[in-house]
């Protein structure tokens, strides 16, 4: 059996290169997020630092 090893993922790129901005074009694929964390996403609570001031 012979097995062949790739050190990183070289298809990503092209797939993040090639695929994602017509995906975009057709509304498949986010351009922007409503917020910048995941729990901003989901619409969680927040919580307060207790250690700030």
């Amino acid at each position: 059996m012979l097995l062949v090893r790739q050190e990183y993922p070289t298809g990503l790129k092209d797939f993040v290169d090639l695929v994602v901005p017509i995906l975009q074009e057709k509304g498949i694929f986010r351009k922007e997020y409503e917020s910048y964390t995941l729990r901003g996403y989901l619409g969680l609570y927040f919580p307060e630092n207790r250690y700030s001031i």
